[in-house]
């Protein structure tokens, strides 16, 4: 029988968000209990439902009356999605990886020279594992959806962006592609199948396998294309390589069975180690300072030699990297995560329109192909609180479980806590019954610019985590504006109400469009502008996506007099 186990699930605005889900293992209610009365041997089939991640501890027990009892168990489980199989021995606890899938096993208890009864039951427990991801008062916006042409490969793969152009691989071919989803170029390497994709400056290079020899290659390209050398690689391990990322001295490869390979340019295998991480994913970034890698719902930093500095529990395999952030696809549920690459933390986590099976970043954007017909565009776009204008947030909690889920206080701490407000809460100090939800909301807003943090606080019955946090972020940008001479003059905005002297700054909202504009006294001139405004017109004209900071110079105003009568002026002064 599948047992139901108490969970929550937070959903932002009708749509699930990885917000930590509060798992409760009640050792009650076993999936089987049985007597048998003078039986030799019986079989019984127990299924348990266990999602990607999440410890599943699985024991048995008996008792022989007037007997002798022997037992003999096994969980040789198979998975109804078809990832894995894996076979649980003895009194066995463990850990299994695989998305939300149905494992079945039974277990067989024989009695011997019994005369009287033997009782023998499962016990199977879900132990919680909380894994944090925090909302934001951000989004992530598609702005253009392309549909490809049927020459487009259907399962792009190692997205990267380089040199205004996005770079994937298929087989044995390597796409460069423009950021509207237009193939600029095709380059085979015939009896290839690459696996990993970098860059060096302007050279490219490709690790892959060459059909029919079980050998591995590196191959170094020019910027059109040519292959310029090509490396046979030694000491190949077992299941080969996936991956490849380039240091700035060294390239860098993967393999599923752990093990981590530095390269030199010139094709030599410089080192292997042997990470210990099981299975290692198929995805590695070098962040100027650092090794990435996934695997098993954990980020792992590994230093140049390969040894693991710290592990982070997060969703999803697939890397980028936008200074000074990491990012990571969950697949499974969706969702792009941003990741404070200094702490292991997400900052915030958005909802994906599709599952993509290659992504690729810079400066914000984001290009992902859906492995099937269509390429998208995606930008971060924070939702910014305007002064006066809050953000509001609905929330929505769900209990899927079989048991009762108390709520007794929601809190707001932190150094911006003043910033954030529960509103409209129907879900604390009540039980919220098997099936039923209760909702919640969330408001932001802030009267001064930057990066604004609180943690939202729920105390629950959950024995395992009966006070969890959440962290909150939100975002103004702040527009300010510098005069370097207010005796000459002013700098007005159309909007946010800039009208300042020596220095002035305005909360204004994500996205709108500002025009500044410089105004001299009499006996002074603008000079120019400086900061993230340039030039020397009167007027500036910036988009306010980010805080900003701008310049103002005034001087005093000169009569410049053409080179002859400023000669005449000397021989006169030099006649007297």
């Amino acid at each position: 029988m599948k047992r139901n186990l108490m969970k929550t699930r937070i959903l932002l605005v009708g749509v699930e968000i990885a917000f930590a889900c509060l798992a409760i293992a009640h050792a009650s209610a076993l999936p089987y209990e049985g007597i048998w009365i003078g039986k030799t041997s019986q079989n019984y089939g127990i299924e348990i439902s266990v999602q990607d991640g999440v410890a599943l501890s699985v024991s048995t027990s008996y008792t022989g009356i007037g007997c002798t009892v022997t037992q003999t168990e096994s969980f040789s489980g198979y998975s109804t999605g078809g990832q894995f199989s894996v076979g649980w021995q003895s009194h066995y606890s463990g850990v299994y990886n695989s998305t939300t899938d149905t494992w079945q096993g039974q277990v067989s208890l024989a009695s011997t020279q019994c005369f009287g009864f033997a009782f023998g039951s499962w016990e199977a427990s879900r132990v919680s594992r909380v894994s944090a991801s925090p909302t934001s008062f951000e989004t992530l916006e598609t702005i253009a959806t392309t549909d490809l042409p049927q020459s487009f490969p259907k399962n792009l793969k190692k997205l990267k962006f380089h040199g205004q152009f996005i770079w994937g691989i298929n087989g044995g071919n390597v796409y460069k592609i423009d950021t509207t989803g237009g193939i600029v170029a095709i380059y085979s390497i015939p009896d290839a199948s690459l696996a990993g994709i970098a860059f060096e400056n302007d050279n490219l290079w490709l690790i892959g396998s060459v059909s029919g020899t079980g050998g591995w290659s590196l191959y170094k390209l020019d910027g059109g294309g040519n292959v310029i050398q090509s490396y046979k690689l030694q000491n190949v391990p077992f299941n080969g390589f996936s991956g490849l990322m380039f240091d700035g001295f060294y390239l860098w490869s993967t393999n599923t069975f752990g093990k981590l390979s530095k390269f030199s340019r010139s094709g030599e295998t410089v080192a292997s180690y042997d990470t210990k991480i099981f299975p290692l994913s198929d995805d590695i970034l070098f962040d100027g300072k650092f090794v990435w890698v996934t695997s098993n719902s954990k980020l792992y930093k590994l230093n140049a030699s390969g040894v693991i500095l710290s592990s982070y529990d997060v969703p999803g395999a697939l890397l980028a990297f936008n200074a000074p952030y990491l990012w990571i696809v969950d697949n499974f549920n969706k969702k792009l995560d941003k990741i404070d690459a200094a702490t292991g933390g997400i900052v915030s986590s958005y909802d994906l329109p599709i599952s993509p099976s290659g992504i690729a970043s810079d400066k914000g954007y984001f290009w992902m192909a859906d492995g099937n017909s269509k390429f998208y565009a995606l930008r971060e776009n924070p939702a910014i609180s305007e002064a006066g204008g809050p953000v509001t947030r609905t929330f929505t909690i769900s209990n899927p479980g079989s048991l009762g889920l108390v709520m007794n206080d929601f809190s707001v701490a932190g150094e911006n806590a003043s910033d954030f407000t529960v509103q409209n809460n129907t879900c604390a100090g009540k039980p919220i019954a098997t099936f039923a939800s209760c909702t919640f909301d969330l408001k932001f807003q802030s009267t001064s610019g930057g990066i604004k943090k609180a943690k939202l606080g729920i105390a629950s019955n959950d024995p395992k985590t009966p006070n969890f946090s959440l962290l909150l972020t939100g975002s103004v940008p702040f527009l300010t504006v510098n005069n370097t001479n207010k005796t000459g003059g002013t700098v007005v905005s159309n909007v946010g109400g800039i009208a300042c002297g020596s220095s002035c700054a305005s909360t204004i909202a994500s996205g709108s469009t500002v025009t500044l504009t410089a105004i001299p006294v009499d006996g002074y001139q603008f000079s120019g502008w400086s900061g993230d405004c340039s030039g020397y017109g009167n007027s500036c004209t910036l988009m306010l996506d980010t805080a900003k900071t701008v310049t103002a110079n005034f001087a005093v105003f000169k009569i410049h007099q053409p080179v002859w009568k400023r000669a005449i002026g000397s021989i006169i002064q030099g006649g007297r």
